[in-house]
């Protein structure tokens, strides 16, 4: 089974945790407020293509990260090498996938990924389930 689907909007990379403690003296962790908005715009935008279970079989995994060049790089064709972190735009990528398109991220055995200056940002995510 393969899946493709594009998400609008400045693609985010993974916050750090964070983490405060309950009136009860308990230690609380969550993602930061960034993070978590992407996730769910992930999960909204692979709503139409959510399968009825999530895969249980080895996973390829392509993405392309799109950012809108800067004035000055208009008009030459480079690629992005600013912030964010290509690794960090993984992580939330692929956790967001999880309960959806596979049961666990370590399902994914194979990751191609890159960042790309586009006329739109967004995220553009093609899931491939591999025999």
């Amino acid at each position: 089974m393969k899946w493709s689907f594009f998400i609008d909007g400045l693609p985010v990379a993974q916050g750090r945790p964070r983490a405060m403690v309950t009136p009860g003296g308990h230690i609380r962790v969550y993602d930061p407020d960034r993070s978590r908005a992407w996730k769910n715009a992930v999960a909204l935008a692979s709503l139409p293509y959510k399968p009825r279970q999530p895969s249980e079989k080895a996973i390829h995994v392509r993405v392309t990260f799109a950012f809108i060049a800067p004035k000055r790089l208009k008009n030459r064709l480079c690629h992005h090498i600013a912030k964010p972190d290509i690794d960090n735009l993984l992580k939330l990528c692929l956790d967001s996938l999880v309960g959806i398109f596979i049961r666990d991220d370590k399902q994914v055995i194979c990751v191609e990924a890159e960042k790309v200056y586009g006329s739109s940002p967004g995220m553009n995510i093609e899931i491939e389930e591999v025999e």
